[in-house]
Protein backbone atom coordinates (compact mmCIF):
# COMPACT_ATOMS: atom_id res chain seq x y z
CA UNK A 1 0.00 0.00 0.00
CA UNK A 2 2.68 2.43 0.99
CA UNK A 3 4.91 1.64 -1.99
CA UNK A 4 2.03 2.01 -4.33
CA UNK A 5 0.99 5.26 -2.84
CA UNK A 6 4.50 6.56 -2.98
CA UNK A 7 5.02 5.41 -6.49
CA UNK A 8 1.58 6.50 -7.29
CA UNK A 9 2.29 9.93 -6.01
CA UNK A 10 5.44 10.15 -8.09
CA UNK A 11 3.69 8.82 -11.10
CA UNK A 12 1.02 11.42 -10.70
CA UNK A 13 3.62 14.19 -11.19
CA UNK A 14 4.01 15.07 -14.84
CA UNK A 15 7.46 14.31 -16.24
CA UNK A 16 7.84 17.84 -17.63
CA UNK A 17 7.60 19.39 -14.21
CA UNK A 18 10.26 17.04 -12.83
CA UNK A 19 12.69 18.07 -15.54
CA UNK A 20 11.82 21.75 -15.11
CA UNK A 21 12.71 21.71 -11.46
CA UNK A 22 16.09 20.24 -12.16
CA UNK A 23 16.65 22.71 -14.90
CA UNK A 24 15.70 25.63 -12.58
CA UNK A 25 18.23 24.47 -10.02
CA UNK A 26 20.87 24.23 -12.69
CA UNK A 27 19.95 27.67 -14.03
CA UNK A 28 20.14 29.19 -10.55
CA UNK A 29 23.65 27.93 -10.03
CA UNK A 30 24.70 28.98 -13.51
CA UNK A 31 23.21 32.50 -13.06
CA UNK A 32 25.11 32.97 -9.83
CA UNK A 33 28.37 31.88 -11.41
CA UNK A 34 27.75 34.15 -14.39
CA UNK A 35 27.08 37.11 -12.05
CA UNK A 36 30.33 36.54 -10.19
CA UNK A 37 32.24 36.25 -13.46
CA UNK A 38 30.59 39.47 -14.68
CA UNK A 39 31.67 41.42 -11.58
CA UNK A 40 35.21 40.14 -11.93
CA UNK A 41 35.20 41.09 -15.58
CA UNK A 42 33.90 44.59 -14.84
CA UNK A 43 36.59 45.05 -12.20
CA UNK A 44 39.18 43.90 -14.66
CA UNK A 45 37.82 46.31 -17.27
CA UNK A 46 37.76 49.23 -14.87
CA UNK A 47 41.35 48.61 -13.83
CA UNK A 48 42.61 48.14 -17.36
CA UNK A 49 40.38 50.83 -18.94
CA UNK A 50 42.08 53.26 -21.36
CA UNK A 51 41.13 56.24 -19.20
CA UNK A 52 42.87 55.01 -16.09
CA UNK A 53 45.85 53.76 -17.98
CA UNK A 54 46.04 57.16 -19.74
CA UNK A 55 46.15 59.10 -16.45
CA UNK A 56 48.73 56.87 -14.90
CA UNK A 57 50.71 56.99 -18.11
CA UNK A 58 51.42 60.80 -18.04
CA UNK A 59 55.12 61.34 -18.14
CA UNK A 60 57.21 63.80 -16.10
CA UNK A 61 57.95 66.00 -19.11
CA UNK A 62 54.25 66.28 -19.97
CA UNK A 63 53.41 67.30 -16.39
CA UNK A 64 56.10 70.00 -16.49
CA UNK A 65 54.78 71.23 -19.84
CA UNK A 66 51.24 71.50 -18.48
CA UNK A 67 52.45 73.33 -15.38
CA UNK A 68 54.34 75.79 -17.59
CA UNK A 69 51.15 76.46 -19.55
CA UNK A 70 49.26 77.14 -16.30
CA UNK A 71 52.06 79.38 -15.02
CA UNK A 72 52.06 81.33 -18.29
CA UNK A 73 48.31 81.83 -18.06
CA UNK A 74 48.60 83.13 -14.48
CA UNK A 75 51.31 85.61 -15.48
CA UNK A 76 49.20 86.88 -18.39
CA UNK A 77 46.25 87.30 -16.03
CA UNK A 78 48.37 89.34 -13.58
CA UNK A 79 49.67 91.51 -16.44
CA UNK A 80 46.13 92.26 -17.62
CA UNK A 81 45.01 92.95 -14.04
CA UNK A 82 47.91 95.38 -13.55
CA UNK A 83 47.06 97.22 -16.78
CA UNK A 84 43.41 97.48 -15.74
CA UNK A 85 44.45 98.91 -12.37
CA UNK A 86 46.61 101.53 -14.11
CA UNK A 87 43.75 102.48 -16.43
CA UNK A 88 41.37 102.72 -13.49
CA UNK A 89 43.86 104.88 -11.57
CA UNK A 90 44.28 107.27 -14.53
CA UNK A 91 40.51 107.48 -14.97
CA UNK A 92 40.07 108.34 -11.30
CA UNK A 93 42.74 111.02 -11.58
CA UNK A 94 40.96 112.48 -14.62
CA UNK A 95 37.65 112.51 -12.78
CA UNK A 96 39.20 114.24 -9.76
CA UNK A 97 40.94 116.77 -12.01
CA UNK A 98 37.74 117.54 -13.93
CA UNK A 99 35.82 117.92 -10.69
CA UNK A 100 38.48 120.25 -9.31
CA UNK A 101 38.42 122.37 -12.45
CA UNK A 102 34.64 122.52 -12.33
CA UNK A 103 34.67 123.63 -8.69
CA UNK A 104 37.28 126.28 -9.40
CA UNK A 105 35.33 127.61 -12.36
CA UNK A 106 32.24 127.93 -10.21
CA UNK A 107 34.15 129.68 -7.42
CA UNK A 108 36.21 132.00 -9.63
CA UNK A 109 33.63 134.83 -9.86
CA UNK A 110 33.21 134.88 -6.08
CA UNK A 111 36.97 134.76 -5.47
CA UNK A 112 37.54 137.54 -8.00
CA UNK A 113 35.05 139.76 -6.16
CA UNK A 114 36.72 138.99 -2.84
CA UNK A 115 40.13 139.83 -4.31
CA UNK A 116 38.76 143.20 -5.47
CA UNK A 117 37.30 143.85 -2.00
CA UNK A 118 40.65 143.08 -0.40
CA UNK A 119 42.41 145.48 -2.80
CA UNK A 120 39.88 148.24 -2.10
CA UNK A 121 40.20 147.72 1.65
CA UNK A 122 43.96 148.11 1.47
CA UNK A 123 43.57 151.18 -0.73
CA UNK A 124 41.14 152.77 1.73
CA UNK A 125 43.54 151.90 4.51
CA UNK A 126 46.22 154.03 2.90
CA UNK A 127 44.05 157.16 2.91
CA UNK A 128 41.97 156.48 6.02
CA UNK A 129 42.60 157.87 9.43
CA UNK A 130 45.20 156.09 11.49
CA UNK A 131 42.54 154.59 13.75
CA UNK A 132 40.74 153.04 10.74
CA UNK A 133 43.79 151.71 8.95
CA UNK A 134 44.00 148.59 11.09
CA UNK A 135 40.34 147.79 10.46
CA UNK A 136 40.73 147.97 6.67
CA UNK A 137 43.94 145.94 6.72
CA UNK A 138 42.39 143.32 9.01
CA UNK A 139 39.46 142.99 6.62
CA UNK A 140 41.85 142.44 3.70
CA UNK A 141 43.87 139.92 5.74
CA UNK A 142 40.68 138.01 6.55
CA UNK A 143 39.90 137.62 2.86
CA UNK A 144 43.38 136.27 2.19
CA UNK A 145 42.92 133.84 5.09
CA UNK A 146 39.80 132.56 3.33
CA UNK A 147 41.84 132.14 0.14
CA UNK A 148 44.46 130.12 1.99
CA UNK A 149 41.77 127.65 3.09
CA UNK A 150 41.29 126.89 -0.62
CA UNK A 151 45.05 126.75 -1.30
CA UNK A 152 44.95 130.15 -3.02
CA UNK A 153 48.03 132.29 -2.47
CA UNK A 154 49.15 135.71 -3.64
CA UNK A 155 51.41 136.05 -6.66
CA UNK A 156 53.07 138.93 -4.76
CA UNK A 157 52.87 141.47 -7.54
CA UNK A 158 54.78 144.57 -6.45
CA UNK A 159 55.76 147.98 -7.82
CA UNK A 160 59.01 147.78 -9.79
CA UNK A 161 58.55 144.13 -10.81
CA UNK A 162 58.81 143.24 -14.48
CA UNK A 163 55.47 142.86 -16.12
CA UNK A 164 54.61 139.16 -16.60
CA UNK A 165 51.61 138.47 -18.82
CA UNK A 166 51.12 135.06 -17.20
CA UNK A 167 50.61 136.70 -13.78
CA UNK A 168 49.58 140.28 -14.48
CA UNK A 169 46.88 142.09 -16.43
CA UNK A 170 47.79 145.60 -17.59
CA UNK A 171 44.78 147.84 -17.01
CA UNK A 172 46.73 151.06 -17.59
CA UNK A 173 49.86 152.27 -19.44
CA UNK A 174 51.89 155.10 -18.02
CA UNK A 175 54.49 156.91 -20.09
CA UNK A 176 57.96 157.53 -18.75
CA UNK A 177 61.19 158.92 -20.13
CA UNK A 178 63.17 156.55 -17.92
CA UNK A 179 64.05 153.63 -20.15
CA UNK A 180 64.87 151.41 -17.17
CA UNK A 181 61.25 151.60 -16.02
CA UNK A 182 59.91 150.34 -19.30
CA UNK A 183 57.61 147.32 -18.92
CA UNK A 184 57.72 147.44 -15.13
CA UNK A 185 54.79 147.70 -12.71
CA UNK A 186 53.92 151.27 -11.78
CA UNK A 187 51.00 150.42 -9.46
CA UNK A 188 49.19 147.31 -8.20
CA UNK A 189 45.46 147.87 -8.38
CA UNK A 190 44.49 144.33 -7.34
CA UNK A 191 46.67 141.50 -6.16
CA UNK A 192 46.73 138.24 -8.11
CA UNK A 193 46.31 134.71 -6.77
CA UNK A 194 47.15 131.20 -7.87
CA UNK A 195 46.54 127.72 -6.49
CA UNK A 196 49.33 126.02 -4.62
CA UNK A 197 51.36 123.79 -6.94
CA UNK A 198 49.69 125.18 -10.06
CA UNK A 199 51.91 127.07 -12.48
CA UNK A 200 48.93 128.93 -13.95
CA UNK A 201 47.59 132.07 -12.30
CA UNK A 202 43.99 131.72 -11.21
CA UNK A 203 43.27 135.45 -10.70
CA UNK A 204 45.79 137.70 -12.50
CA UNK A 205 46.97 140.82 -10.70
CA UNK A 206 45.65 144.07 -12.12
CA UNK A 207 48.52 146.52 -12.57
CA UNK A 208 49.54 149.75 -14.24
CA UNK A 209 52.66 149.40 -16.39
CA UNK A 210 55.34 151.92 -17.30
CA UNK A 211 55.89 152.50 -21.00
CA UNK A 212 59.09 154.17 -22.14
CA UNK A 213 58.59 157.29 -24.24
CA UNK A 214 61.63 159.46 -25.13
CA UNK A 215 61.28 163.11 -24.08
CA UNK A 216 61.55 164.52 -27.62
CA UNK A 217 58.71 162.29 -28.82
CA UNK A 218 56.64 163.22 -25.83
CA UNK A 219 57.16 166.95 -26.49
CA UNK A 220 56.30 166.57 -30.14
Amino acid sequence: MNEKSASGDMSDVPPDQTHCGAENDADGHSDASVGEQGEQASQTISIDSPTNSGVSGIGYDEIIERLNVVDKGIKQFHERATKLEEINFRMNESVVSLRRQSDRSLLKPAFTQLASLAAEARQFGLTAAETDQNAFNSFADSIEDIFSLYDLFSVDAAVGDKFDASKHTAIQRKDTDDEELDATIARVTRQGYSYSGDSRTFIPAQVAVWRYQPTDKADS
